[in-house]
């Protein structure tokens, strides 16, 4: 008899015990992560870097809902002082079809990893805003 991904298996203990399926999205991460990095470095600002990470944290979220799921970019968004590095809205936390793919993937890892990434560049722009003083307020000489 065939056994399917879900079927339940002996445990240590010889107890019957559920095995859940494990879903991976690393080949979406790839391409996006870079995609990210890639932004990350033209950001000229704090708001920047904000905006890249939703940005990309939306479309990796479609992907990995096969487009079930569509956040707003006001759904996700970098909040370096926060535990994980982000925040994640009501409504989209309240999604049926994402809970289930946040809840049984490698996805919360890999945001995670794109929040760290954002939330570097986030502080080096905040500790470092010449870039985009120099774009809001040129020098002689210099065009926006």
């Amino acid at each position: 008899m065939s056994r399917g991904p879900n079927a339940d298996r002996k445990g240590q203990n010889g107890r019957e015990v559920a095995v859940s399926t494990q879903h991976s999205f690393t080949k979406l991460e790839k391409p996006l992560y870079q995609e990210l990095k890639n932004s990350l470095m033209q950001a000229e600002s704090t708001e920047d870097a904000k905006k890249f990470f939703s940005r990309t944290v939306c479309r990796l979220i479609a992907g990995a809902t096969r487009n079930a799921v569509d956040p707003d970019e006001e759904e996700v968004t970098l909040d370096p002082g926060a535990d994980e590095g982000y925040r994640l809205g009501e409504e989209l936390l309240a999604d049926p079809s994402f809970r289930s793919v946040w809840k049984d993937s490698d996805l919360q890892r890999i945001v995670r990893r794109m929040a760290e990434t954002a939330a570097h560049r986030y502080h080096h722009l905040e500790k470092n805003p010449e870039k985009t003083e120099s774009k809001i307020f040129p020098g002689p000489g210099e065009s926006r």
